[in-house]
């Protein structure tokens, strides 16, 4: 992975205006995290590498979640009962959204909605936050060369994912993917997925293996770069964030919203003075 610093403000704007500039609309998807030194690692992967559980047993957990899901979820949304069964690919992305944990890791389109869930957690000030860049559009450029007759990066990864799931033989494969009818709040996020074979592996890892493994010249490339950003910075750039209207009341629409605008404004108030 690349690690760059971020120096002000200044600097971050100029970076998304490169970044911008790189490859077709969309090439480009974001993630912050509060701790620069946190792994790429999606919340089921996280609970179960913690409990040092086997791969099978993960894998039957991870059923277990799912069936339970399915099984209540449109008594709270109705609008969920439509969905098959078997298109696991948009009940994870539920699950997600209502914050159970699953092998999706969440992403933005916007480097500006990132950065806010990089720096939004104020009681973090002891540890410097990090924005990841992901190239999708490099990925999806090498998927469609390797596998054009088995639909290119359209179809090819997911496809392993199902193999992966029903315990057959595949190839480790990443894919990006976004839910074609989204909730406001996934909508105002500009949300993204990233989903793998792999349940019990880091999204980064993955993703570089996948790419320049066996690639002559793939030793140290990366489609990922880590772009951190120092604790003293934090404060700054969430109330520069709140004068171009991304807080938490428009990231999160509803009351939700809300009470976390509150405890911003507090936070900012007090490193305010004011």
């Amino acid at each position: 992975m690349i690690v760059e610093e971020i120096k002000d403000w200044n600097h971050f704007t100029n970076i998304t205006e490169r970044l911008s500039r790189l490859g077709p609309e969309g090439s480009n998807i974001f993630r912050g995290q509060a701790n620069h030194e946190w792994p790429l690692r999606p919340s089921l992967t996280r609970i179960l590498l913690e409990q040092k559980v086997t791969l099978e047993r993960g894998i039957e957990i991870e059923r277990k979640a799912l069936k339970a899901f399915q099984e209540k979820a449109h008594l709270f949304e109705p609008s969920l009962k439509d969905i098959k069964r078997e298109n696991i690919l948009s009940w994870w992305e539920w699950m997600q959204h209502y914050s159970a944990p699953t092998r999706l890791l969440d992403w933005t389109v916007s480097p500006y909605v990132a950065l806010y869930f990089a720096v939004e957690n104020l009681e973090q000030t002891n540890a410097d936050a990090a924005l990841f860049r992901f190239d999708a559009g490099h990925l999806s450029f090498v998927m469609d060369i390797r596998h054009e007759e088995d639909g290119g990066a359209a179809q090819y990864p997911l496809k392993n994912i199902g193999l992966s799931l029903n315990g057959k033989k595949y190839e480790k494969s990443i894919d990006v993917i976004g839910n074609p009818m989204p909730s406001n709040r996934m909508a105002a996020q500009g949300s993204s997925f990233t989903v793998c074979t792999e349940l019990l592996e880091d999204h980064d890892k993955v993703a570089d293996s996948v790419i320049f493994d066996h690639v002559y010249g793939g030793q140290g490339q990366s489609i990922l770069t880590k772009f951190i950003i120092g604790r003293n910075l934090k404060h700054q750039f969430l109330a520069n964030l709140e004068m171009m209207n991304i807080t938490a009341s428009t990231l999160y629409p509803g009351i939700d919203g809300l009470g976390k605008s509150i405890k911003e404004l507090i936070g900012i108030s007090l490193w305010r003075g004011n």
